[in-house]
């Protein structure tokens, strides 16, 4: 993995084709760079997202759930950025965290179906734009027609 700190933004790179058990290298990476980080928001990307909205890859990765979406909220994560699935979906707030699938660069898109973590589910090639404020984080999600066809507003208290 790797990290970077960008104004008030601490992102964090994983590969989750990898190891990250317990005790493994990457994850003792993880821990360290999230006890640290003191930035104001914290955003994780990875391939495998822990909650799918593609009805043949739910439930999502459960690796990732037990291993990885515990030190998420544990440490204060406020995004984190998905592949894998070729579609956009959003989950509702899970324990303080938003998990955003953003797979709709290019190849040809799955089906989607809203549940009950996944609270937007589109079949739509897209890119995601974020805009960071001191006390708020903005996620737009925008097709190739241009239109948006999500927001997301994360604050700060």
């Amino acid at each position: 993995g790797y990290s970077f700190r960008y104004g008030d933004v601490e992102f964090i790179a994983l590969n989750t084709n990898h190891t990250f058990q317990k005790g493994s290298e990457q994850r003792d990476w993880l821990v360290e760079v999230l006890e640290a980080s003191e930035a104001t928001w914290k955003v994780v990307l990875f391939h495998h997202p822990p909650y799918s909205c593609n009805p043949r890859r739910k439930p999502g990765n459960t690796r990732v759930q037990k291993l990885l979406v515990p030190l998420f909220e544990e440490y204060g994560v406020d995004l984190v950025l998905l592949g894998h699935d070729h579609l956009y979906g959003r989950s509702r707030d899970v324990n303080g965290v938003r998990y955003i699938i953003t797979g709709g660069g290019g190849a040809g898109t799955y089906r989607g179906a809203p549940d009950s973590i996944n609270e937007v589910c589109l079949r739509e090639h897209h890119y995601c734009r974020i805009d960071v404020y001191p006390d708020l984080m903005e996620l737009v999600s925008i097709n190739i027609d241009g239109e948006e066809i999500d927001r997301l507003m994360l604050t700060k208290e």
